[in-house]
């Protein structure tokens, strides 16, 4: 598989706004912290509603608006410790790569090949 900084990089050379692929970055990389605490939080509510074994549809709204304050709060954690550490919103993502005429050519036979697949399987 390609790495995200790959994939960052290919953004960059698309001229894709830096903030925004940050955002991707930072939204892949702690993507893990969000779904932790949502299931911290929906522990601790199957605890104080012992008889209940999932989410109440009542209860949804107040929960996805702690998760989101809790996460907003997190954020701006993570936020003031990169920006100790030096974090630059700016930083060039992987290195730069031309395309070459066999990257050309392979992208054009793979999309040749899908498209008489399509024909034949349909």
């Amino acid at each position: 598989t390609t790495p995200l900084e790959d994939i960052a990089g290919a953004f960059v050379m698309l001229h894709v706004p830096y903030f925004l692929v940050s955002i991707i970055l930072v939204t892949y990389r702690y993507i893990y912290l969000l779904v932790e605490e949502a299931g911290k939080m929906h522990q601790a509510y199957i605890l104080r509603h012992f008889k209940k074994d999932a989410l109440e549809m009542k209860h949804m709204g107040s929960f996805l608006g702690l998760l989101f304050v809790r996460s907003l709060h997190h954020a701006h954690l993570v936020d003031d410790a990169m920006s100790l550490r030096g974090y630059d919103p700016g930083h060039y993502y992987g290195p730069h790569q031309s395309i070459h005429a066999e990257d050309v050519f392979l992208i054009v036979l793979m999309a040749g090949v899908m498209i008489i697949l399509k024909v034949v399987l349909s």
